[in-house]
């Protein structure tokens, strides 16, 4: 299974390209020799994801600073990656990929589910109006039927019946991209999100939203990567921006600023929500 997915990784390094900056992180003597590898000067893709996943073979799988680096910097490697077909790693990486591409699985058949339709104001803020693509979606926990879907200029969509379906949601606000998403989940008809720098808010399911937070948090422009709320405390939340890590205990009223810097992800521990990963 973490072969498969890492040639899935390997495609999408292939096929796509995202240009990012991203922060680099130091190994030391001790790191496993992926992490070594993964942090020269022009890593070896091929060779990298062969130490990852001869590692992780033995190893058992925990989340961190560089498992994290290596997730996005595979994300952000170029449609045109050049492989070396004289070095047999990266031979044997672009002959399976190349196997893996050619294959059918009858099961696995994936089918468009919308949205259909666009933001057609969205023409004065993209050289590719209607070619949004979708940053991030979430899913309520409680109503799974209800879902979220952030895109990168058209806008915060909803669907009620589990993706069969989209409506636009956010069609009388000027938005950029929307990177974090999330569900009350003991109310659907609450939910958040970030775009150009503000913080959203709606009540009623997506009908209307404002503008939450209070003057100190909304006097910066956030670039906000994750928002999570508490299983035990709806009022509770944590966010992740370019500014910091923040956290509320009034439902998104009043932001304090935890740790300062720039943050990209939260986790929760799953046995004890105090216990926070970011």
């Amino acid at each position: 299974m973490k072969f498969t997915l890492s040639l899935l990784m390997l495609l999408t390094f292939i096929f796509s390209y995202h240009a990012q900056n991203e922060m680099k992180y130091n190994a030391n003597p001790t790191s496993p020799e992926w992490i070594k590898l993964m942090y020269q000067e022009n890593p070896n893709p091929g060779l990298v994801i062969k130490q990852h996943d001869a590692y992780y073979a033995t190893h058992d799988f925990i989340k961190n600073e560089h498992t994290q680096y290596f997730k996005r910097w595979l994300r952000a490697l170029s449609r045109e990656v050049s492989f070396d077909l004289n070095n047999q790693a990266d031979k044997n990486y672009v002959k399976k990929s190349k196997i893996l591409r050619s294959s059918k699985d009858e099961n696995s058949a994936w089918s468009c589910i919308g949205p259909y339709d666009f933001d057609i104001d969205a023409a004065s803020r993209s050289y590719a109006p209607g070619a949004a693509h979708v940053y991030t979606v979430k899913r309520c926990l409680t109503n799974p039927d209800v879902m979220y879907a952030g895109t990168s200029t058209a806008g915060m969509w909803k669907s009620t019946d589990a993706g069969l379906t989209w409506d636009l949601t956010t069609r009388n606000l000027v938005l950029n991209g929307i990177f974090a998403i999330e569900i009350d989940h003991s109310n659907p008809d609450i939910a958040f999100f970030e775009s150009g720098g503000n913080l959203y808010k709606t009540t009623d399911g997506g009908l209307n939203w404002s503008i939450i937070g209070d003057v100190s948090f909304q006097s910066q422009s956030h670039g906000v990567k994750d928002i999570i709320m508490s299983p035990e405390n709806s009022n509770i939340m944590y966010l992740t921006s370019n500014n910091g890590f923040f956290r509320t205990i009034n439902g998104g009223d009043v932001w304090t600023e935890i740790m300062s810097g720039e943050f990209q992800e939260i986790e929760l521990n799953p046995a004890n929500s105090n216990m926070i990963y970011t």
